[in-house]
């Protein structure tokens, strides 16, 4: 649909200082490999900035490692997760015990069975800092590794970090680990013994601890909450309901000043003179009903990118610290992952089980009477009590549109990313990036392939799909199930690769309307790239036969409308993310993202290779 151009820039104010230097420090404050898959990894941060995990790897070895010292699964975290100061972030195995995926962050189906080392590293997989690990990458231990003069503590125990350590181990496992109960940094504990799961002891300063008395706690009347600071978080104190006045918390929060006060108080939160508050985001509502609530100004409506109204430079800075005073997360006050129905202080959303699948939550909409209780577990949340949205104030609202847009064309050509639809489970192959379990496969396939027939697009062009003939395929049979009028099939189904990575472009395209004429892909084996090629310095943009490449290989395809003489070309297209770095020279932390400079080099041999080879010529119609 189209996109209406940004309004004018706001005058600019006075500059905060910029923010102090803060101290990045976390480690694995618990471990666990209990009976059949109850296992985890709690991770801890000592320190007071929020660390970005995309920086990071929980790298690991299997059993006895290939080449000793040298790990054998680049294991990353979940894009975008971070981990907020005095909060713990915990990777659990899908399927462990509930009240374990209740509690996690993200899921991993290959964590430890006793004899897997595991290591938190910073950086890339060629050139990486140590941070902590439990057990090593340099032989296999046999059952596992003793610790604290326990025989194989690593298998059939759960491992608690003792307060007193405040830094990881830097990957000297055996300093770590100890002889004894004296000289070791851990607490052995039995068997499936969760008992500190989700909160480090290092953030407990005593079994019962003195707190304000506004902490709210389990269910109470209206207008009451309970004094007892645990039940909070885990639902079991035995505090009393007692009547509160909510702290307000006022969005943006003034230059230099932070949530921390408000932690563990019931809240009020209200936008500051001259603003309003706004959905920013609803990444995590299907998953954890949680969406991020911003302060924006009245007269913009909702919050910007900075790149929306600037170019990147160094008040990116100022732009950033600026977005951290003025965001929190509102939460529905539940660790259920996936849940059927999302309930949201009395707001209803579908779920992904089914709920209330028409009505929705678009970014933008302004909401209002937030109350809830203020954490910093997961991060700055609101775990709301009460939540009202604006209803009609703008064509922001909270209901879904019933019909796109009507505008002028006869061809409707959709783009999307599918994000990693694999037909290969990671339980089948660990290289596969979807679905660990059929039952994930299928909530997966069925949301996308339904959304892609109600489209009811001529042609979709398809990002981030399994690099088989079958994957595609799959997809197109599965929209053609829910759309009888539709006849998808793909341009890539007799390439049984396209480009050299786990994921691949693809186009699928309804045989009823559209002829296809004639495909061809780009990579870095195409002469007419191979100055650019050369000018990146690790030699790669796209990648070619024997070498990855860190963009996806580009796929044009030439089709005619049927019942026409018409033509056009369409080229489908996934380049590098921001999700992780690539080094000296490609990353912009000025507001373009990591791995601009290798996104600018694609984009100037996509260019390139659209005006200079012969596939495109006398081509009129190229849509990229």
């Amino acid at each position: 649909s189209p996109v209406s151009p940004p309004p004018p820039p706001m005058p600019s104010p006075t500059p905060p200082p910029l923010p102090a230097q803060c101290d990045e420090n976390f480690f694995i404050s618990e471990y666990a490999e209990g009976s059949g898959y109850n296992k985890y990894l709690e991770l801890y941060n000592a320190g007071t900035c929020s660390i970005h995990l995309d920086d990071y790897a929980f790298a690991s070895t299997s059993d006895s490692p290939t080449i000793p010292g040298v790990y054998e699964f680049w294991n990353v975290f979940a894009l975008g997760a971070t981990l907020e100061p005095g909060g713990v972030y915990i990777i659990a195995h899908p399927s462990a015990d509930a009240t374990i995926v209740a509690k996690a962050d993200e899921t991993h189906k290959d964590l430890s069975n006793g004899n897997d080392g595991y290591c938190i590293v910073k950086g890339t997989e060629s050139d990486y800092t140590m941070i902590d690990c439990v057990g090593n990458w340099d032989a296999d231990p046999g059952a596992g590794w003793d610790v604290c003069g326990t025989s194989s503590a690593t298998k059939d125990h759960t491992l608690v970090r003792k307060s007193s350590v405040t830094v990881g181990n830097g990957g000297n496992w055996a300093s770590s680990a100890g002889t004894d109960t004296d000289n070791c940094e851990w607490e052995i504990l039995p068997k499936n013994d969760w008992t500190y799961l989700g909160l480090h002891n290092q953030f407990v300063p005593s079994p019962t601890p003195v707190v304000p008395s506004n902490t709210p706690v389990a269910p109470c009347a209206s207008g009451t909450v309970k004094n007892d600071w645990s039940d909070a978080v885990f639902g079991n104190g035995i505090g009393e309901c007692v009547s509160v006045t909510p702290t307000i918390v006022t969005l943006p929060l003034p230059a230099n000043a932070s949530f921390a006060s408000a932690f563990g108080q019931l809240v009020s939160v209200k936008p500051d003179e001259g603003f309003q508050l706004v959905v920013t985001d609803h990444y995590q509502l299907g998953r954890f009903a949680q969406f991020t609530v911003c302060a924006a100004l009245i007269a913009d409506g909702r919050r910007f990118q900075f790149t929306q109204r600037k170019a990147p430079g160094p008040d990116f800075i100022l732009h950033s610290a600026e977005k951290v005073r003025s965001c929190i997360v509102v939460d529905d006050n539940s660790n259920e992952q996936n849940p059927a129905v999302i309930d949201i202080a009395g707001n209803i959303f579908g779920g992904a089980k089914g709920g209330n699948t028409m009505k929705t939550l678009l970014i933008g909409t302004p909401i209002t009477n937030l109350t809830g209780f203020f954490q910093s577990y997961f991060g700055s949340v609101v775990r709301a009590t009460d939540l009202v949205f604006v209803v009609g104030v703008s064509d922001l609202a909270v209901g879904r549109p019933t019909s796109p847009p009507s505008v002028s064309g006869d061809v409707m050509i959709v783009t999307t990313n599918v994000l990693n639809y694999f037909t290969t489970l990671t339980s089948e192959d660990k290289t596969a990036r979807g679905a660990d379990t059929p039952a994930e496969f299928t909530r997966q396939s069925t949301k996308i392939s339904l959304a892609l027939a109600k489209l009811n697009a001529d042609l979709f062009g398809v990002m981030e799909v399994e690099n088989t003939n079958t994957g595609a395929e799959d997809l197109a049979a599965k929209v053609n199930s829910l759309n009888s009028s539709r006849n998808y099939t793909t341009v890539g189904k007799d390439e049984l690769q396209i480009g050299t990575d786990a994921i691949r472009c693809d186009f699928m395209y309804d045989t009823n309307t559209l002829e296809l004429l004639e495909y061809k892909t780009l990579d870095d084996s195409n002469s007419l790239i191979t100055g650019l090629v050369s000018n990146q310095s690790d030699g790669v943009i796209f990648g070619k036969t024997g070498m990855a490449g860190k963009s996806r290989v580009p796929l044009a395809a030439t089709f005619k409308r049927k019942m026409s003489a018409d033509t056009f070309t369409v080229i489908v297209n996934h380049f590098k993310s921001k999700g992780s770095k690539c080094g000296s020279g490609d990353d912009d932390m000025q507001g373009a993202g990591n791995c601009n400079g290798k996104r600018v080099a694609a984009a100037k041999a996509l260019v390139h290779w659209i005006e200079s080879d012969a596939f495109f010529m006398s081509k009129n119609n190229v849509v990229i």
